[in-house]
């Protein structure tokens, strides 16, 4: 019983471990001391509902494409090739615009690349934490059956 909870609450561990040198960033933290509410759950929940795309399009790739071949681990690979994209390549529009539009100014000194890399890295850990399990389960379904 004990190893399927370590199985359960591993991989939080795990992001949590890849995530705090994000978190090292001054700007970043300065960023979440000004975003309302403070105390609340509203960031728990955007970050689960940031995840559904993965989980939706895991289960659309596994309901729609046959295991009997290749085609289910190529599918998963172009799954996490695409929204990777989309996630690194739209972390600056979501996270610049709308703050600055709401009137949060978290980048004082600027909006140059020290204001940037932390939500653009954050991003990116993000995306890592979803791509690599889904990447490693591509290959195993890929591999040869002794």
């Amino acid at each position: 019983m004990l190893e399927y909870a370590f199985l359960l609450v591993s991989p939080g561990l795990v992001a949590s471990v890849l995530r705090c040198p994000v978190l090292l960033s001054g700007r970043l933290r300065a960023l979440f001391r000004r975003l309302p509410p403070s105390r609340s759950t509203v960031g728990g929940y955007v970050a689960v509902a940031l995840s559904l795309p993965f989980l939706v399009g895991t289960g659309l790739v596994f309901a729609s494409v046959s295991p009997a071949d290749a085609a289910l681990s190529n599918a998963l690979v172009n799954l996490v090739m695409y929204l990777s994209a989309v996630y690194v390549g739209g972390s600056v529009p979501a996270n610049g615009s709308p703050l600055q539009r709401a009137g949060l100014d978290w980048g004082p000194a600027g909006y140059g690349l020290r204001t940037w890399a932390p939500p653009i890295g954050a991003t990116f850990w993000y995306v890592v934490v979803f791509a690599v399990p889904l990447v490693f389960l591509a290959s195993v379904l890929v591999s040869p059956t002794g």
